[in-house]
């Protein structure tokens, strides 16, 4: 009599190991949580908290022309949609985060204007850094609160594009 419960058990055990063990292996199992914008004096931080660690397949800013800056997301479940905290930069105007290509996600960030960025991935986060320039004569100053901070770490990857910068020196 006890024989055949005990299989039904095993078999009960087996389903829920299996059903577990793709769970954790489906290719869309990073799930952003939350979206959260926080500037500060010298740099606009857009946070984004995970369930796990994400992998950027590209980033950019788009073809188009237009100042959408965006991060192609490996292996993210876009079926739930992140909490995106209110707009508190004057420069970003949009955050949108969807599916793009088949394992791959979008997410799209428009601003007013192009900006030098940073991203750093973290277990459980992933920060985009946006530094606010200066325009005089259609060129760009860097900020020298910014300027000082990439000096102090020569390993901090900048990405631009289409920015001319010039030291304050230089002038």
């Amino acid at each position: 009599m006890n024989h055949p419960s005990r299989i039904r058990v095993l078999a009960v055990l087996l389903v829920l190991l299996t059903t577990v063990g793709k769970a954790g292996t489906d290719s869309d199992s990073v799930v952003v949580k939350k979206i959260d914008i926080l500037p500060n004096s010298f740099k606009v931080s857009i946070v984004l908290e995970t369930s796990e660690a994400l992998s950027i397949q590209t980033a950019g800013y788009e073809e188009s022309g237009g100042p959408t800056l965006f991060f192609d997301l490996l292996g993210v479940d876009t079926s739930s949609r992140p909490v995106i905290a209110q707009m508190k930069s004057a420069f970003i105007k949009n955050i949108q985060l969807g599916p793009w290509d088949s394992g791959t996600a979008r997410l799209k960030i428009d601003l007013n204007e192009t900006v030098p960025f940073t991203y750093t991935p973290y277990k459980d986060r992933f920060v985009i850094d946006l530094f606010p320039i200066q325009r005089t004569q259609n060129r760009y100053i860097l900020d020298p609160e910014m300027e000082k901070l990439f000096q102090q770490n020569e390993k901090t990857p900048l990405h631009l594009r289409n920015i001319r910068i010039q030291s304050l020196r230089d002038r």
